[in-house]
């Protein structure tokens, strides 16, 4: 993967699809920095130089003991998990990725048109290494920045009164990936319960 910068955390049971027996991407939008190296970083060219920001890293922190709501709002909505070993079996069946390569400041700052598109041939670098059958995007900004390269889009799917935008990847093997896009997990009102009745929707028509 030469164009990726922050490196996904890869789950041990992937390419079997884990508990899920389907191989599943989650693309989150943005790594957040305020290091004297990253600040003010936003809108210019410089790469982050915080490796250590990678999702691998975050996931490793998380899955041992730190808090971040986020993931936990997000593993909710995957399945429920009572216990640690529970926890583990979700993200060890799972690639989770963060689609933009450079770190911004805060999660006010909006991203540059130059970022969305610098971060088009990583993605296709990931979503053809790994070869999904789903990718789960968080958020409609980071769904409709997306590269529209072998892109083909589908009506949106009504669940539970709610639309669902979705689409396919064509891959170099010949393969599709569907994409469906999720409301943020840090989003005000975010409903896992809801979510997870939407995403299982998927993984059991895939």
């Amino acid at each position: 993967m030469k164009k990726v910068f922050f490196k996904p955390w890869v789950g041990e049971n992937y390419d079997s699809g884990g508990i899920f027996g389907k191989k599943i991407l989650v693309v989150g939008e943005s790594h957040y920095c305020t290091c004297e190296l990253c600040k003010d970083k936003c809108g210019t060219q410089a790469l982050s130089p915080c490796e250590d920001l990678n999702p691998d890293v975050e996931v490793k922190k998380y899955l041992s003991g730190q808090t971040i709501t986020t993931y936990k709002k997000f593993e909710r909505s995957l399945r429920l998990a009572h216990t640690r070993e529970e926890s583990n079996a979700i993200w060890n069946s799972i690639v989770f990725y963060n689609y933009l390569q450079e770190a911004l400041p805060n999660a006010k700052c909006v991203p540059t048109s130059r970022q969305w598109k610098n971060a088009e041939e990583p993605f296709l670098e990931i979503i053809n290494k790994f070869t999904p059958q789903l990718i789960i995007c968080w958020g409609k900004r980071l769904y409709v920045n997306m590269p529209f390269d072998g892109w083909i889009r589908n009506e949106d799917i009504t669940i539970n009164n709610r639309k669902i935008r979705n689409g396919y990847y064509s891959l170099n093997d010949n393969n599709k990936a569907l994409a469906v896009c999720i409301n943020h997990p840090a989003s005000w009102g975010y409903d896992c319960c809801e979510w997870r009745n939407i995403i299982n929707y998927f993984i059991e028509h895939i």
